[in-house]
């Protein structure tokens, strides 16, 4: 097929993979000048009498489900040969499973990034009425887009149901669909479609991103015997920086009734947001140079440790300046700027008490007006990805419905030779759906360019604003340092003297 224009609108590049019952390839949209992805399923998939009508009832289902981090399903269509076909988005990056390779794992802001996306998208896929039923790090891949890394794209979301794998056909065949080391035990039984298996599913992958191994190894039946009957290992145990409360979402995930588990991706993906190093939803928001931009995060190996995180020996010293037990897990971002508030406190309290001088309080002020100028321009900003998701998310679900609009009054041309009669009016309301799809994608284009246009600016800004109040803390530093130093032969003023030393300490760990 390479090469082949097919549809009117496909052209062949390249074979992309191939599976028990399709072959992928990669394509150029003629009329959108766009790569995608086509799936081919092969002959004998089709062979039962009322298969087409069963593709197309679940085509146009998943073609619903649009969202950012789910492959979208654009339309379908029917070869020469018979043979069916859906186009789908492309994502060019690597699976998780190839970045999990060789007992490697992601650190905990990285994991928390992509379970996060996970359950977002998962939420939205069963708000849909559509389940995966085989979610695993070979079904997702993590691309670069807008300037974020790590966007999570999702594979084959139900297509269960577009190959013909569920219902009568699947029970008569005594048949389990699912992937053992990801399967949850409630899928044993072919006739439910639970969509809390899922979530079952995102515990296994949540504890292999962590951990860098499933939750139960062995042949499949041993596997299937685990999800059963065993209760894995807490992740926390296997690698002792994950978080507790992190520790805790996994294992509820794996819960083997799944009323026990958290019952809809949205409440997970809140779980989520909860744990202390959450990343925030875009990379690098901090710019300064002690904020480390999620491009830096590694993939760590059992063997050592090269997260941004802080280490186990220096965590004592960060709490100790921060005033709280719960930093294993924060972010390099997250302890330079607890320590600097912590900084910030001593200089309050110095003040309240009256052992601090007028260059104190200016250099304090000074800061504080930095910290809330910071602030705005980071809600602008925030702000501004917020239409921007929206600006897309509206595209992709118009875009989906147009095109998949085009692609069933192709499908049902009546086979005239010569373009007959019949055929006019099916032509020309093609031809309106197209013209209108073009008018989208050009009216997204210039909105989303407008968009980015403004978020540079605001980016430029805050990076000033940042080198300024980093300057600005460090002012303070010198300064509350040197009024300490007077207070050391204090035997009252210990605690004042303790605080400022640990904080100095945990700053030049950071920032070493």
């Amino acid at each position: 097929m390479i090469g082949v224009t097919f549809g009117d609108r496909y052209r062949v590049v390249h074979k992309l993979g191939e599976g028990a019952t399709s072959e992928v390839y990669l394509v150029e949209h003629a009329h959108i000048g766009r790569q995608e992805a086509v799936k081919v399923l092969k002959p004998d998939v089709a062979q039962e009498p009322a298969f087409v009508q069963r593709f197309r009832r679940e085509a146009r289902a998943i073609n619903r489900v649009q969202h950012q981090n789910i492959i979208g399903i654009y339309d379908f269509g029917i070869l020469p040969d018979s043979r069916l076909y859906l186009a789908m988005e492309y994502a060019d990056g690597p699976s998780c499973e190839h970045l999990l390779g060789d007992g490697q794992r992601f650190n905990t802001p990285r994991a928390l990034r992509v379970l996060h996306q996970l359950a977002n998208a998962a939420g939205h896929a069963h708000r849909h009425n559509v389940v995966h039923r085989d979610l695993k790090p070979g079904n997702m891949v993590l691309v670069e887009h807008r300037g974020q890394h790590d966007v999570l794209k999702v594979l084959d979301f139900g297509m269960a149901k577009i190959v013909g794998l569920e219902g009568d056909n699947l029970t008569r065949r005594g048949e389990v669909f699912g992937t053992p080391e990801y399967m949850a035990p409630e899928l044993l039984d072919p006739s439910l479609t639970d969509p809390r298996s899922d979530i079952y599913a995102i515990g296994c992958i949540g504890y292999e991103l962590l951990t860098g191994r499933t939750p139960f190894s062995g042949n499949h039946i041993q596997m299937i015997h685990a999800h059963m009957e065993q209760t894995p290992v807490p992740p926390k145990e296997l690698e002792p920086l994950i978080p507790p409360t992190l520790d805790g979402i996994v294992m509820q995930c794996l819960a083997k009734n799944p009323d026990e588990r958290f019952q809809t991706g949205e409440q997970l993906a809140s779980a989520l947001r909860q744990v202390v190093g959450f990343p925030g939803r875009r990379d690098g928001v901090r710019t300064g140079k002690l904020w480390i931009p999620a491009t830096s995060w590694p993939v760590e190996t059992h063997e050592e440790n090269t997260s941004n995180e802080p280490t186990v020996s220096g965590m004592q010293r960060v709490a100790d300046a921060m005033g709280t037990d719960d930093t294993a897990s924060a972010t390099t971002t997250d302890t330079c700027a607890g320590i600097y508030e912590a900084l910030m406190a001593l200089a309050e309290q110095m003040i309240d008490l009256g052992v601090q001088d007028q260059g104190c309080m200016i250099t304090l002020a000074q800061v504080r007006a930095l910290q809330d100028d910071l602030a705005k321009v980071m809600a602008q900003r925030e702000a501004l990805l917020s239409l921007e998701e929206k600006a897309e998310q509206s595209a992709r679900e118009r875009e989906g419905s147009l095109r998949f609009a085009i692609g069933e009054l192709n499908f049902n041309r009546a086979p005239t030779e010569n373009g007959g009669p019949s055929n006019r009016d099916v032509d020309f309301q093609i031809a309106e759906l197209e013209k209108r799809l073009g008018e989208l994608l050009g009216d997204t284009r210039a909105e989303l360019q407008r968009i980015q246009d403004e978020s540079i600016s605001l980016t430029a800004n805050q990076a000033d604003l940042e080198d300024k109040w980093e300057d600005a803390c460090k002012k303070l530093q010198q300064v509350v340092g040197g009024r300490i130093d007077h207070l050391r032969s204090d035997e009252n003023a210990g605690n004042l003297v303790n605080r400022f030393d640990a904080i100095s300490a945990a700053l030049a760990m950071m920032t070493a």
